[in-house]
């Protein structure tokens, strides 16, 4: 009994350490996200990047990270945006998505799943200001003369190999948050485009 429950105690602790890597991976992503400086408009903007080295035809199988909620709210976020029905509606979107492809969804701890799916959403302040034009910084420029504070949103995909524990695709799509918006229809609309190219050919 006791070495059995060893044996437990110690996959728990790898399985731990395995998501705390992972986490460190996507934060990595998060940085090479943010210094793109991708332009704030009014559309919404996507950009991926992939291993050109690997082979991805041959993925039919994909889990995703954790079953915990990947939308972790701590107090200091905003409750609006950071919250299970959002955590839900991104997991829907993403899982029909890569159903369409033929992509079988396999169980966190499925040793089958050759992908392992990481999704987070970071928020920005931007400044819009009157009635000069576009620039290439966390601005925005708009006809009224008056400037006033907006929330950008940007949701990260990320794509691990599970044998390889390597990062092989991410995707990103960033847009200014409008309030009032159908958070499904804006959440359905970012994940199609950032899987859009999904698998690469």
């Amino acid at each position: 009994m006791t070495n059995r429950t060893e044996s437990a105690n110690r996959r728990s602790a790898k399985e731990a350490a395995h998501m705390m890597r992972l986490r460190r991976s996507l934060a990595v992503l998060l940085t090479t996200a943010a210094l793109a400086g991708l332009p704030a408009c009014s559309q919404m903007k996507v950009q991926t990047v992939y291993d050109q080295r690997v082979d991805f035809s041959g993925y039919t199988s994909w889990a995703w990270a954790t079953e915990e909620a990947l939308l972790i709210n701590d107090g200091s976020l905003n409750p609006r945006i950071y919250n299970e029905t959002n955590e839900g509606l991104i997991r829907g979107a993403i899982e029909r998505e890569l159903g369409h492809r033929g992509m079988v969804n396999k169980a966190p701890d499925d040793a089958e799943a050759q992908l392992v799916l990481f999704f987070t959403v970071t928020t920005d302040k931007m400044i819009e200001i009157g009635g000069l034009g576009t620039n290439p910084y966390n601005l925005q420029w708009s006809e009224d003369v008056a400037s006033r504070e907006r929330t950008k949103g940007t949701l990260t995909i990320g794509v691990f190999d599970r044998a390889s524990r390597k990062q092989v695709w991410s995707g990103w799509a960033s847009k200014p948050l409008t309030p009032g918006e159908d958070a499904k229809v804006v959440i359905d609309a970012a994940v199609g485009k950032i899987l859009e190219g999904f698998p690469p050919k």
